[in-house]
């Protein structure tokens, strides 16, 4: 009878409201507070030595076991504060409300490491954390800490001892334009072209490629409007503060470049030894992941790797928007990388490999193809970036742009009659505003395709400045390898000066709309702009901001992904959706289909391990949950275009607070459907109501990202339950008694269908009663069942 008893627990624990089920305790959590400028590092559990199937969640699939962190935290009532958007000042909380003991500021996390962000420094705050599970309900005691605050110790350190240092505690928008200049290349989703500066006072690149045209790399670039000079015998130092990209085919870069380039050629994304591309002779950081390595590009545009280092070898595990303070010491001999203070990588130079001379930083983010791997788009997290050394260009840079959103990307060909012209828009009087100085213009663009035609620039091929012509340029490269001018090749970035204006003078600059137009064999034009480049040695004249100009689309109403929501085994066997498939599994009785909410198993072999950090297109586009309010689980008949369809079974993750990920297997009973085939959908809700997208691989090709969220993806099941048996009692509480059953027929041996007992029920001693495993005993209110 032990079968039939477990049969009945498994029921009656359908029938118990999760409310009731009381989370288990688990131990108050482990936490270490670092300390930096306007925010704090929390370190929850944490193990930074563990990399990729290092540190991982241990989930089982009653919702009950933590997986992740609920974070609370508030300045003490007696800290001096002031409510501000972005860190203008050290005790700014760069908020516009202050967070209290009784209303704080909190967050739900998935990972053991997380920001908070923005605080005021040197202030007295709380901060109390508890684990917290797949219901929402908190399960630890709570780990509660003070500190003080921000700490801008080593911040002002940078600031005081840097050339060029931005520390992005600015207003909310688009970045400073009189310190960054920003490019895209044609392959890049023009919806996810952003360089932007968000509440938490740090910067962002955002990046998505475009499945249409030419090439499958995306990127999107800052170059630092100031360079760096690079002497033998001395070390360079370049700082910056970095999390972690862990979506697929996702990288950054950091490169030096011996030309001033908007974009570069090396795109190669694998980054094989001997990969060529444009400019040459460039020094590069690259990181991905927990990875960070460091190449040398020689004269031949051809990459080689030098150096790499796996950062948890070194306890210094990347998470998604977790930034770690990278220190880098260059010079012509070699090259040393601190993360975290920690020396990660050490490696020499060969004599002449990295030349002497001034470079120009540019900083990218490159994703390759990014819907293959499921990115829609996805986010680099970055802060005081800066280096040192003497300023070889005294300028300030007044830029002025096409746009800010999407992209200008023209094509050219004389044959075919495309002369295109760009309007720039400059509201301001470019001149001098004091006597005897001269404001240098130059005309920047880039020449780069989105088809399969071959770059051309022949003799006489010219551009109208105002209707002023200039002549264009072949393109520039400063490799021995003349092929590399080409599609097939690089981006190349070119340099018109347009003129000098003085005080008084004429400007070839009007004041208002300037119109370039370009006569070229064949190529492509982007990211066109003008830069007028003003002495530091006087006074600049008034400058306006493109983002006052032009339309900028903030990260918030981008497409939302929500959480990433599959189902992942449906009665203990891996099904997932395709969209071609008509047929699933069959079902009946009673079935355990388990889901799986902001984030991947670690493999489908181990379901109950989960990866840190989260792998979720939710945590790549945004940087973080806002947690899960809601699952559901629905169900619609074949043919049928009812969405999302028939509520089949829903639970509550917010008890407490919203989940952050959620590992959950429902008990199915499928005899309350009618026999026939339907699809089974899941779907997620977070707080904010944004509707989960369905993370089924391929789902990237499958759905546009602004169609993510809320995408139905069914499941095709077939239910196919035998009829069941119902007790009566009509003569008699014995099992044995035919006549006591509606069908008139006792249920047969190792019946594995539904037992309803209707009526007090007895089964005689030695009545050789046997059923098969999935058999379901349900006994109604007010009766019993007796087994002697």
């Amino acid at each position: 009878m032990k079968l039939v008893k477990d049969c009945l627990k498994i029921f009656l624990l359908i029938l118990i409201p999760m409310k009731e089920l009381m989370a288990q305790l688990s131990p108050a959590p482990l936490i270490t507070i670092r300390r930096d400028d306007h925010l704090a590092t929390i370190e929850m559990d944490y193990n930074a030595f563990a990399g990729w199937g290092g540190q991982l969640w241990n989930v089982s699939d009653d919702g009950l076991d933590p997986v992740g962190y609920l974070v609370k935290w508030w300045p003490d009532a007696s800290a001096n504060v002031v409510p501000s958007m972005g860190c203008s000042s050290s005790n700014s909380t760069g908020t516009p409300t202050i967070a209290t003991e009784t209303n704080p500021h909190q967050l739900v996390t998935p990972n053991p490491i997380t920001q908070i962000q923005p605080i005021a420094n040197n202030v007295l705050y709380h901060v109390k954390v508890e684990k917290i599970n797949s219901l929402g309900q908190v399960c630890s005691p709570p780990t509660e800490l003070t500190f003080m605050g921000g700490d801008e110790t080593r911040v002002n350190d940078l600031r005081t001892s840097m050339t060029f240092f931005d520390d992005f505690n600015w207003r909310m928008g688009p970045a400073d334009e009189l310190k960054w200049n920003n490019a895209m290349v044609p392959q890049t989703d023009p919806r996810f072209n952003l360089f932007f500066i968000n509440a938490q006072c740090h910067s962002h690149t955002l990046n998505g490629t475009y499945n249409y045209g030419a090439g499958d790399k995306s990127e999107v670039a800052q170059r630092a409007r100031k360079p760096i000079l690079i002497e033998n015998g001395v070390r360079r130092r370049i700082v910056f503060d970095m999390d972690g990209i862990f979506s697929g085919r996702s990288v950054w870069y950091l490169d030096l470049n011996p030309v001033k380039t908007d974009l570069t050629g090396h795109l190669s994304f694998f980054d094989f030894d001997g990969d060529q591309g444009l400019p040459a002779d460039v020094f590069r950081i690259k990181a991905n992941g927990h990875s960070i390595s460091v190449s040398l590009i020689d004269g031949q545009g051809a990459s080689y790797k030098i150096g790499e280092a796996h950062l948890p070898d070194f306890g210094r595990a990347m998470s998604t928007n977790v930034r770690r303070f990278f220190d880098v010491r260059l010079g012509t001999d070699g090259v040393q990388i601190f993360v975290d203070s920690l020396s990660v990588i050490n490696v020499p130079f060969s004599p002449g490999a990295f030349k002497p001379g001034v470079y120009d930083l540019l900083w990218s983010t490159v994703g390759y193809n990014t819907s293959k791997d499921d990115v829609p788009y996805f986010l680099s997290h970055w802060d005081n970036f800066g280096f040192d050394g003497p300023n070889v260009e005294p300028f300030i840079v007044h830029n002025y742009v096409t746009q800010i959103i999407g992209t200008d990307l023209q094509h050219a060909s004389t044959g075919n009659n495309q002369n295109p012209t760009f309007m720039v828009h400059v509201p301001d009087d470019i001149r001098p505003i004091v006597p005897g100085i001269k404001n240098e213009v130059y005309l920047v663009f880039s020449y780069l395709k989105n088809d399969y035609s071959t770059f051309n620039i022949e003799p006489g091929d010219h551009l109208l400045f105002n209707g002023v012509s200039f002549p264009l340029p072949e393109g520039g490269n400063n490799s021995s390898v003349p092929g590399l001018v080409d599609y097939s090749g690089s981006p190349i970035s070119n340099r018109i000066k347009i003129g000098e204006v003085m005080q008084g003078g004429v400007s070839p600059v009007h004041i208002g709309h300037n119109e370039i137009q370009f006569f070229a064999s064949n190529t492509g034009i982007v990211n066109l702009h003008i830069e007028v480049f003003c002495p530091e040695s006087a006074p600049p004249p008034p400058y306006t901001q493109p983002s006052q100009m032009h339309h900028f689309v903030h990260h918030h109403a981008l497409p939302k992904t929500g959480p990433a929501a599959k189902i992942v085994f449906i009665d203990e066997e891996e099904w997932s959706y395709v969209a071609s498939n008509t047929t699933g599994p069959t079902l009946s009785n009673v079935v355990p289909i388990e889901v799986l909410v902001g984030n991947g198993n670690w493999a489908n072999w181990a379901p109950d391990w989960l990866n840190i950090p989260a792998t979720s297109a939710e945590q790549w586009t945004t940087g973080s949950t806002t947690g899960i309010e809601k699952i559901e689980l629905f169900v619609r008949a074949k043919g049928s275009t009812e969405n999302p369809g028939q509520l089949l079974a829903s639970l509550n993750t917010s008890q407490d607070a919203p989940a952050p990920q959620i590992r959950y297997t429902f008990q199915v009973d499928t005899r309350t459907i009618p026999n026939g085939d339907y699809d089974l959908f899941f779907r997620a809700t977070a707080s904010d109501g944004t509707l989960s997208h369905p993370a089924y691989s391929g789902f990237g090709y499958e759905w546009d990202a602004s169609e993510l969220s809320g995408a139905y993806a069914g499941i095709p099941i077939t239910i196919a339950n035998v009829p069941g048996y119902v007790f009566k009692g009509t003569n008699g509480p014995l099992w044995t008694q035919s006549a006591n059953w509606e069908s008139g027929i006792i249920p047969p041996s190792n019946y594995a269908g539904q037992i309803v007992i209707d009526a007090d029920c007895e089964v005689p001693a030695n009545s050789g009663l046997q059923l098969a495993p999935g058999a379901i005993i349900l006994i109604n209110a007010n009766k019993k069942m007796t087994v002697k």
